[in-house]
């Protein structure tokens, strides 16, 4: 992320914890975008423009945009006192280009409503039902967010040759429309084949659980299981975003803190990428550490494995997260 054209904000606080130097009529310190602890190569100059010259990160100060937004607000009501409401005052150099939010995805089928409630009737007393109990995670939590099963004749995505069928879990947008539907095929007897293991619907993605970003604590993983396995180990809110991609500022809007479980691979990595993002606009961050794990690929495997780190790092966020913070988003 290295914010090359954008133009981004920083404040006093942010600015502290690069070890900033005097140098000139400025300071130099640590750019916070690309997290270099090598060099000093964010220039901050006395009018509150900062540039890192590694990255190409720039943008102002928020005091020095606070300030600058007054000066154009008190030029505004003196130019338009003197020449009507008509006249306007140019745009604050300081702003950030207006831009229009992403569209919203769309369903990939007009009928996922249904195709899903029969999925869902079907879930209870079969393989389905079998699988979940295999992976620790309660029948009533899994159908509170609406999981279902199919069989290898009845899903509507790929066909392929998994004999037990697959557990149907819905894509989400925050506001709980269907956006596509995940597969992920039952395993009993032996494990799946790779290639036909996980199955979307073609178009757009969605979360899994996407109404858990309305919470002002949220947890974050890649896989949909690890959702779940968050959630029957006492979690609040967890949401899957279907890998390391596809995230989404609009949808997190209402939170104050994230704690990031992605699996315990360099794709896990990722969640550094958007953790940046997020202290920019103000949102703690924690992650899952990696001991937690039990040495166990991702959080699934994890609690499927009964590793204890998962319980007591679920039981610390259970205590913490009764004072989540509040704050502008």
């Amino acid at each position: 992320m290295s914010g090359g054209g954008e133009n981004l904000a920083l404040t006093e606080a942010q600015l502290a914890e690069c070890r900033p130097v005097r140098s000139g009529k400025g300071v130099r310190a640590f750019c916070p975008f690309h997290r270099s602890d090598k060099q000093r190569s964010l220039r901050v100059s006395e009018n509150g423009r900062f540039k890192c010259y590694a990255c190409g990160a720039w943008g102002y100060m928020e005091e020095a945009r606070r300030r600058q937004a007054e000066t154009w607000r008190a030029a505004k009501a003196g130019i338009d006192g003197m020449r009507g409401p008509a006249s306007r005052p140019a745009a604050s150099p300081f702003a950030r280009p207006a831009s229009s939010p992403p569209e919203p995805p769309k369903p990939v089928r007009a009928d996922l409503a249904e195709l899903l409630a029969r999925y869902e009737a079907a879930l209870p007393g079969g393989p389905g039902e079998a699988y979940l109990a295999r992976r620790r995670i309660p029948l009533e939590l899994a159908r509170s967010l609406r999981a279902g099963y199919a069989t290898a004749d009845t899903w509507v995505g790929r066909k392929c040759p998994c004999p037990h069928g697959r557990l149907v879990l819905p894509h989400t947008a925050p506001d709980g429309t269907i956006l596509n539907l995940y597969g992920r095929a039952v395993e009993i007897d032996e494990p799946a084949p790779k290639q036909w293991r996980h199955d979307h619907l073609p178009g757009n993605k969605g979360y899994f659980n996407a109404a858990a970003l309305r919470s002002h604590r949220a947890w974050v993983c890649e896989g949909p299981f690890d959702a779940l396995a968050l959630l029957a180990a006492g979690v609040r809110a967890a949401s899957a975003i279907f890998g390391v991609d596809g995230w989404r500022w609009e949808w997190a809007k209402g939170v104050r803190e994230i704690v990031f479980g992605f699996d315990n691979d360099d794709g896990g990595s990722k969640w550094r990428e958007i953790a940046r993002g997020a202290r920019l606009r103000g949102i703690a961050v924690e992650v899952l550490a990696a001991e937690a794990y039990g040495g166990q690929k991702d959080i699934a495997a994890a609690w499927e494995a009964g590793v204890h780190g998962l319980d007591d790092a679920v039981e610390r966020d259970a205590i913490r997260g009764e004072g989540a913070p509040e704050g502008p988003a």
